[in-house]
């Protein structure tokens, strides 16, 4: 049996599906990107895929941009009038100037805040998808190569790593990361930074929460790979070492069924390289938005931190280390089933 037999018997058009509902601006079909993998032409099916990165990246650059110079305008216009007014009037009038432009930095620090939820949401959204539509037809793949009970138990797996996307990133990490935001906004109207160590705690639990749940995935991948591979390979050199003993023809079905094997192993190991790379591809552009937001803030708040009042600077400061934790999220959440499908590749069919 040919590798194009093989593909034939697999869910590619299953794939294709899905891959046109993921990347619905592009022209390029998964068939025609697999067959590059296999051909060993990887170079090209990379720079086909990461087509138009840079321009989604620069088309965002102007939105941030206008943030930066907002934020910058109302952190120094803040000094300066605040400073004008307590030295001609009373402190209060001072203060209350203060405040207003205070106000202003917080809707506009909020906006941002948005726009890098927004993003990430999504990005989390499509990742999902993406495990739901993608990873069902590549088990069939690794069933050729296995057997029933890695495929059992990684389909177990990615329910998992689905119920942790879907329950505790987007039900609690992110609510939690949007707490922060607020208790810094409240945060900032106080000299004495009365909700400084409550943000702090509560981002170093988020924090934790991120890293016990990659080790969760993590420990159940290895697990898996350990054991269910092991028993599906017993089973199949028991059915094969039975058919080499067949009289007259032992020889020739051991022949055929190493040659099958071989080209299986290719196209499943072919087929999950092809979805870690279009997993990468899918979140790269949230992911360097968000970053982009993140350094801009950090950038502001160097920035203003030579003139402005502190609290000015630590209220944009906690900002981007939300958006610090937003990025820690999405990356997260890619980690989680580029670990799971990683481990699923090199676990299987290895041992001929």
């Amino acid at each position: 049996m040919s590798m194009e037999l093989l593909l034939e018997e697999l869910p590619i058009q299953d794939m294709t599906e899905g891959f046109q509902r993921l990347f619905e601006e592009r022209e390029d079909s998964f068939a025609s990107l697999l067959q590059m993998i296999l051909a060993g032409d990887v170079k090209e099916a990379l720079k086909i895929l990461f087509r138009g990165i840079g321009q989604g990246v620069l088309g965002g650059i102007p939105d941030v941009y206008e943030a930066f110079v907002w934020i910058l305008m109302i952190g120094i216009l803040s000094v300066v009038l605040s400073q004008m007014i307590s030295v001609f009037d009373k402190h209060q009038v001072a203060d209350l100037c203060f405040y207003v432009f205070l106000f202003l930095l917080i809707a506009v620090l909020s906006k941002c805040y948005l726009y890098m939820f927004t993003v990430v949401q999504n990005a989390l959204e499509k990742t999902v998808l993406f495990i739901q539509l993608m990873i069902p037809p590549y088990l069939v793949a690794v069933g050729m190569t296995s057997g029933q009970v890695t495929v059992q138990t990684s389909y177990q797996v990615m329910l998992l790593v689905i119920w942790v996307i879907e329950t505790i990133l987007k039900a609690f990490i992110l609510p939690g990361i949007t707490i922060s935001v607020l208790l810094n906004y409240v945060n900032s109207l106080w000299q004495e930074e009365r909700f400084r160590f409550c943000i702090s705690f509560l981002e170093k639990g988020l924090q934790w929460a991120m890293k016990g749940m990659l080790g969760l995935i993590c420990g159940v991948s290895m697990l898996q790979a350990m054991l269910s591979p092991l028993l599906d390979e017993m089973k199949t050199q028991v059915v094969k070492k039975t058919a080499s003993m067949i009289p007259g023809i032992g020889q020739g079905v051991e022949g055929v069924w190493e040659l099958v094997m071989e080209s299986a192993v290719v196209i499943k190991n072919g087929i999950g390289i092809l979805l870690l790379i279009l997993l990468v591809v899918l979140c790269a552009l949230p992911i360097l938005h968000v970053l982009i937001m993140v350094m801009m803030l950090k950038l502001a708040a160097a920035i203003l931190g030579i003139v402005a009042d502190k609290r000015i600077v630590q209220c944009i400061h906690q900002l981007s280390c939300a958006g610090e934790l937003l990025l820690k999220g999405i990356t997260t959440a890619n980690a989680l089933f580029f670990v799971f499908l990683a481990i699923l590749i090199l676990s299987t069919g290895r041992n001929l």
